[in-house]
């Protein structure tokens, strides 16, 4: 599956009804996510912010002109604040950084 397709069928989770406030089971590595991500889209790190009244993962990784992507606790992707070719991210979230506050590095521990 790709991740075009996991990434569509977890947005369609809020829809189940999901509590927002409740973190995603980090599996057996404590890595928020890591169901949607593959060995060739890992993250160097991930880190918790606060982000327009929730908290998100900040993932970055660390290679090859790729986006700086925002989730939320359900995994949805929501946007990328810097990376890419432009390393001006996706346009979706330009003032994250300016908005955001770091709240912990969750990988690497």
């Amino acid at each position: 599956m790709s991740i075009r397709a996991v990434l569509v069928s977890l947005s369609l989770l809020p829809l189940l009804a999901c509590d927002p406030t409740i973190p995603v089971d980090t599996g057996d590595d404590g890595i928020p996510c890591e169901e949607i991500w593959t060995s060739d889209h890992w993250p160097e790190r991930i880190d918790l912010y606060a982000w327009n009244g929730s908290d998100v993962y900040l993932t970055d990784f660390g290679c090859c002109d790729r986006f700086i992507e925002v989730y939320d606790l359900q995994c949805n992707y929501l946007c990328a604040p810097e990376g890419g070719l432009t390393a001006g991210g996706d346009g979706r979230c330009p003032d994250f950084h300016d908005d955001a506050t770091y709240l912990d590095t969750l990988y690497p521990e």
